[in-house]
């Protein structure tokens, strides 16, 4: 039912979206192949795009180490005070 070019927008579209582009960029990408029928700047725009978008998540990934890391600290830390005070609870006098 669709063109191959139909075709081939919709998965750029697909994967632009998977990959955390905004529906403009993805959009602005395509639009690029229409001025440019030999891909040429298309592709060193989506180069270029997608070495910002690898940047980013680098970024995200190294916060979320960093998140990672505390958390298991903190986990850790509550087990240990869970311990303690279960240790130091007085038992209940049973006659």
């Amino acid at each position: 039912m669709f063109t191959q070019k139909e075709m081939t927008r919709l998965r750029l579209i697909s994967r632009g979206k998977k990959y955390g582009f905004q529906l403009d960029e993805i959009k602005e990408m395509i639009q690029l192949f229409d001025q440019d029928p030999s891909g040429i700047k298309q592709l060193e725009s989506v180069i270029q795009r997608a070495q910002r978008k690898m940047d980013e998540v680098e970024a995200r990934i190294e916060e979320l180490q960093l998140l990672k890391t505390e958390m298991k600290s903190w986990i850790f830390n509550f087990n240990e005070e869970s311990e303690k005070r279960k240790k130091g609870r007085l038992m209940p006098f049973i006659d």
